[in-house]
């Protein structure tokens, strides 16, 4: 009889086990189906919601300015990539670029375009992005560390790694895509020159401010030097070489520079080796082009954020 009880009991217990397994197996089944079609539903609403990229590709040549450029579609097309790719993480470096554009906070883009340049970086235009836009912000110690990361990698390594984002795909796959990667990048290097130096002299580190100058100026590989004469005579300056800052400031005069800032600092200058009739010539000089003039940073067109 005891018998009899105890094999009943194990016969309830295996087929209430038997049970649940097939209700695991069941949702098991139903969870594989949901993913599935959700993964579908998904790939069907960035298919529909993915914009032309022309335009976004002319952006990045040059050939359309960032005001005419509607960048909604691309925003909300990023979003969705972000959303329903998370480890697409380059993506969020556009989708920074869009916020960037449109007016959002700029903690916001500065968040999105940080965030890419960590989770990538081989990928040299996150990286340069986020230097260009730490530079901008004024944090001038986290912008010399991305930018010096930018010109140390190698171009021909960054360019590979950009095959594997399916927004740069997109991208290239675009009629009027036809840029040489590698050159580009060869090419912004000049650029990191420039705003390293300037960033060493905003965080008042005035030696290498004007080492890196300096190099620029002795390198065939810098083709506009107007902006580093400039830094050279402000780093000088800075260190107390008046008359090396005198040189440096009328070798940008002589390329005609358009950065006031050149005229201040000459006018300085001269009024302090008593030469007040020259120093009134170039501090009105100086004044005509701040009224032109209006950014803390005498050469803004290279804080341009790109993505090629």
């Amino acid at each position: 009889m005891a018998f009899n009880k105890l094999a009943a009991v194990f016969k309830w217990i295996f087929s209430r086990v038997g049970f649940i397994y097939a209700l695991i197996a069941l949702a098991a089944v139903l969870l594989i189906d949901f993913e599935a079609a959700s993964s579908r539903i998904k790939i069907r609403r960035l298919n529909d919601g993915r914009p032309d990229m022309t335009a976004l590709v002319s952006f990045g040549k040059g050939d359309l300015p960032a005001d005419k450029l509607n960048w909604k579609p691309y925003l909300d097309y990023f979003s969705m990539v972000v959303k329903y790719m998370p480890a697409e993480e380059v993506t969020k470096m556009f989708l920074g670029l869009c916020e960037h554009h449109t007016g959002d906070p700029r903690k916001v883009a500065w968040g999105h375009i940080q965030r890419a340049a960590e989770t990538h970086p081989f990928i040299f235009w996150s990286v340069y992005n986020a230097g260009v836009l730490a530079f901008e912000r004024g944090d001038m110690g986290l912008a010399v560390r991305y930018l010096e990361r930018a010109l140390v990698l190698p171009p021909e390594r960054a360019g590979a790694a950009i095959q594997g984002s399916t927004v740069y795909r997109q991208l290239m796959a675009s009629p009027n895509f036809d840029i040489r990667i590698v050159e580009e990048i060869n090419a912004v290097r000049e650029n990191i020159h420039l705003l390293l130096a300037a960033a060493n002299f905003y965080a008042k580190a005035h030696e290498k401010a004007l080492a890196i100058a300096m190099h620029a100026l002795n390198t065939t590989e810098v083709k506009d030097k107007e902006p580093f004469y400039f830094y050279a005579g402000a780093a000088s300056m800075a260190l107390g070489k008046p008359q090396d800052a005198m040189l440096f400031m009328g070798k940008c005069v002589e390329l005609k520079s358009t950065n006031p800032q050149v005229y201040r600092y000459a006018g300085e200058i001269f009024k302090a080796s008593g030469r007040m009739d020259l120093a009134g010539d170039v501090l009105r000089t100086a004044a005509a082009l701040e009224n032109r003039h209006k950014s803390g940073f005498p050469y803004p067109d290279r804080l341009r954020l790109r993505f090629f």
